[in-house]
C-alpha cells in the first residue's frame, strides 16, 4: 500500500478543488451559449452591458488564456454584431499563437465577416496544420469568389485533412 504524505493528499485535494471550479465555470458557460441560442434578442436586451463586457474579457484574454479566448470567440459569434466581429477580426489580422487563431478563424466564419475573409485567405499557407485546416474550415462559410477558389484548389492538397476541410 502506498501512503501518501500530507502534502501529497493536499496538493491532490487543491488539484480537485481546481477541478470542481473549472467544471462549474465551463457549465455557466455552456448555460449563457444555450440563452443565446435560445432567445439571442431577449438575452442582449436584459443585459444590456453583455457585450462590452465580454469585448473586455477578450481582449485581456488574447495571449494570455486560450481557454477563455476559445470560449469567448464561440460566444462572440453567437453574439455578432460590430462589436463581435471589430474584436475578432483586429485581434487576427495582429495574429497570435495557432490556437487563438483558430478561434477566431472559426467564430469570424460562423459571422460570415465578409472582411475576415482575406486575413483568413493569408493562413492557408501556415506551416501549422491546425491554422491551415480551420482557415479552410472557416472559408466555407463565405459566399467570396476568392474563397470559394481556395477551397477548390485545396481539394487537391497531398495533405488530406485539408482537402476535407476544404470539402467540408
Amino acid at each position: 500500500m502506498n501512503a501518501r504524505s500530507p502534502a501529497s493528499r493536499q496538493e491532490a485535494a487543491f488539484g480537485l478543488l481546481n477541478y470542481i471550479q473549472e467544471a462549474k465555470r465551463w457549465q455557466s458557460l455552456s448555460d449563457l451559449n444555450d440563452q443565446l441560442r435560445f432567445d439571442r434578442e431577449k438575452f442582449l436586451r436584459e443585459n444590456p452591458e453583455f457585450v462590452p463586457k465580454l469585448v473586455e474579457t477578450f481582449k485581456s484574454a488574447r495571449g494570455n488564456d486560450p481557454k477563455v479566448v476559445q470560449y469567448v470567440s464561440q460566444v462572440l459569434s453567437l453574439v455578432g454584431g460590430p462589436e463581435a466581429s471589430e474584436v475578432l477580426l483586429d485581434t487576427l489580422r495582429e495574429g497570435g499563437s495557432p490556437e487563438q487563431d483558430i478561434f477566431v478563424m472559426i467564430a469570424l466564419g460562423k459571422l460570415r465577416e465578409a472582411h475576415a475573409v482575406p486575413p483568413i485567405l493569408g493562413r492557408i499557407g501556415s506551416s501549422d496544420p491546425g491554422v491551415k485546416y480551420a482557415a479552410l474550415f472557416s472559408l466555407g462559410f463565405f459566399d467570396d469568389d476568392a474563397a470559394v477558389k481556395a477551397l477548390k484548389q485545396a481539394l487537391s492538397d497531398p495533405d488530406p485533412l485539408a482537402g476535407w476541410n476544404a470539402a467540408f
